[in-house]
């Protein structure tokens, strides 16, 4: 981390010389045709603001030291509140807002703070943490340039400085910390950062250079209503695939199977012993075809599909065939049709990847339960001892030390080019991302290289990542785009045991109400109010 530089006090004419500019961002798929700003400075008289090229609305005032309350007038209306509008701005209306107060008519006029300060320097280290070289606290985020702060103690006000000020607003709290963020226009060069500590004590950080080329997101995610379908538990839209599911199951290949084979329920049957893994409804594509009616009245412009390929049970993340779709959901043609119907809608469609481990019936696996150390694949997998019984976790490692699930070594140059190939395969077939499981438990460099193929060829994929905590070094850049919020859903505490595992732990759900099972239990597929 470079050394900071901290100053006391904001930092009034020396930055801004009383130059203050007022922007308006407008929220996501609202029409703006005019934008005025009215306040105490100028008696509430109007004062029009122009459009930027950036889709923003900006108007720069010289103003003497002060307070300064005003408020947009927005398409002829009012804003009731410019801390939080429904129509106009959530969490606010003006993101550079200092605070908001009561206009006398039931709503609130934003506030602004014009002044001078002075300088002191502090010791280093008050708590405060901002490296703009990691993506951590600096990226590119749907056309804007998103800066962070990490705060160890509560602030009551954090403000980064450039041209102009630009309030900060938490975004991200833990028994740690809190995570502080502010949206900037591109093309920004230099700033520094004011905050001003539950004591009173202000502190500035700074000065910060933003990078040449800093990480940058996928921008076509920003705004996007997101849906997540566990096909097996949709919708079931062909009954005469239905028995396909029985074909190749784990039971087949795993030669420590006992107790009962897997069977195949009614869609409005309760879930029973097997209801994790081996009870089969019949959902299927067909089904999400039918549905998507119900989808797009949702307001879904984004679905990211549960494992959708040849695999030995019902969760599918016992992959059999990475190349093929399994004959229980459909073919690769009915998943063409799929995706070509998302796309006519508008709805992009991630798919879930899993490197990390195939089931028994993987034609790699296969060879070496035949072959042994003759097998050319050998080295795909950790094998302990051979001969083997397939399904005995003892004779090679598998995910959690399960049998049914052998891990692949991602380190292996031969396993590293299939499964670049692999997702070559679905992302020219029509994906626009990939979800990829349990991807901390990936080699790193496959990682960056998988990252790196896949980028040279589709810049615009999105790649995200299964972790269960705070990992921020996996979004450096150079392997995901983003990670999946486990941590945030529980609190930032990693599970004992998710995946597989905690679809096994969960309550009941019903089949056909639009639930899948996983290890917090019984969750909704369709998104509620």
């Amino acid at each position: 981390m470079r050394r900071l530089l901290f100053w006391v006090g904001f930092l009034g004419a020396a930055l801004a010389q009383n130059k203050v500019t007022f922007t308006y961002d407008p929220p996501y798929g609202l029409e703006v045709r005019s934008v005025s700003l009215r306040g105490s400075f100028n008696g509430w008289a109007e004062q029009p603001m122009q459009k930027t090229p950036e889709g923003t609305w900006q108007v720069t005032l010289e103003l003497p030291p002060g307070k300064v309350v005003y408020k947009f007038f927005i398409n002829g209306q009012w804003p009731r509140d410019m801390c939080e509008d429904a129509t106009f701005g959530t969490p606010q209306v003006d993101l550079e807002a200092q605070a908001c107060e009561d206009d006398g008519q039931g709503g609130r006029n934003a506030v602004r703070v014009v002044g001078q300060v002075a300088e002191l320097h502090l010791p280093e280290n008050p708590g405060l943490e901002h490296d703009p070289t990691n993506p951590r606290f600096l990226s590119i985020a749907a056309q804007r340039l998103s800066l962070r702060l990490w705060a160890e103690r509560p602030l009551r006000r954090a403000t980064l400085w450039a041209e102009r000020p630009y309030p900060m607003h938490p975004q991200l709290s833990t028994p740690q910390g809190t995570m502080w963020r502010a949206a900037l226009p591109l093309g920004l060069r230099q700033y520094r950062i004011a905050v001003v500590d539950e004591g009173g004590r202000e502190v500035v950080l700074g000065p910060y250079q933003v990078p040449q080329n800093p990480f940058r997101a996928v921008d076509w995610v920003a705004g996007r209503v997101g849906y997540q379908i566990f096909p097996e538990r949709f919708h079931n839209g062909d009954p005469k695939n239905d028995l396909l599911a029985l074909r190749n199951t784990q039971a087949r290949f795993d030669r420590t199977w006992s107790g009962r084979l897997p069977y195949l329920s009614g869609w409005s049957d309760p879930p029973g012993e097997y209801h994790c893994c081996h009870q089969y409804f019949g959902g299927d594509l067909a089904g999400v075809l039918a549905r998507l009616p119900h989808l797009t009245s949702l307001g879904v412009n984004l679905v990211y599909f549960n494992p959708l390929f040849e695999a030995g049970s019902a969760h599918g993340y016992d992959t059999h065939d990475y190349l093929r779709v399994s004959p229980k959901f459909g073919d690769n043609a009915l998943l063409k049709r799929v995706l070509l119907e998302f796309r006519r809608r508008d709805i992009r469609v991630l798919f879930d990847f899993v490197p990390n481990h195939t089931g028994l019936g993987h034609w790699a696996f296969q060879d070496v339960v035949r072959r042994g150390p003759a097998s050319p694949y050998w080295n795909w997998y950790y094998i302990r001892r051979w001969p083997f019984t397939p399904g005995d976790g003892r004779a090679y490692e598998g995910w959690a030390g399960l049998g049914s699930l052998p891990k692949l070594n991602t380190a292996h140059p031969a396993v590293q080019d299939y499964l670049i190939r692999v997702s070559e395969f679905w992302l020219a077939f029509g994906f626009d991302g990939i979800r990829v499981d349990v991807a901390g438990e990936l080699d790193s460099g496959f990682v960056q290289r998988w990252r790196a193929r896949l980028k040279a060829k589709w810049p615009d994929a999105y790649l995200v990542g299964e972790v269960w905590d705070l990992r921020p070094e996996y979004l450096r850049g150079d392997q995901f785009d983003s990670l999946m919020n486990y941590s945030l859903g529980r609190g930032g505490s990693p599970p004992a045991m998710g995946g597989i595992l905690g679809y096994a732990r969960g309550g009941p759900c019903r089949a056909g109400g639009g639930h899948f099972q996983n290890s917090l239990g019984c969750t909704p597929l369709t998104p509620r109010p």
